[in-house]
């Protein structure tokens, strides 16, 4: 149970980390400039996000921190500098979904396979 519950917990903070990331980013480019203080800014929220969850699940925080950072980096950053500007933000919660996901599934993997050597 413990595989399935890390996993799916990748995913759900994978998808708020691709929302709240394109949300911080719509916010801060009101005037068409997206600037260096407000990059970092907005990199920030994958942790808030992982913390909050980590709080609100009981898992790890490193583990959801790592999957949130990484989600931002492979599926999130590209489309959200690359697109046209017009994607609907369902979008983005998919690809920080299925990100999460992937993600997810080697850290699920190796703290199942942890655990079981514990026991």
């Amino acid at each position: 149970m413990s595989l399935l519950k890390n996993w799916v917990w990748g995913g759900i903070t994978g998808s708020l980390v691709g929302v709240t990331f394109i949300l911080v980013h719509e916010a801060l480019t009101q005037d068409d400039r997206f600037k260096a203080w407000e990059f970092a800014l907005a990199t920030v929220t994958p942790c808030l996000v992982a913390i909050v969850m980590s709080k609100l699940t009981g898992c790890r925080k490193i583990v959801l921190i790592s999957i949130a950072y990484l989600t931002l980096i492979i599926p999130i950053l590209g489309p959200a500098f690359g697109a046209s500007g017009t994607e609907p933000l369902w979008l983005f919660a998919g690809l920080g979904l299925i990100g999460g996901l992937v993600w997810g599934t080697p850290i699920a993997l190796w703290t199942y396979i942890i655990k079981r050597k514990r026991t």
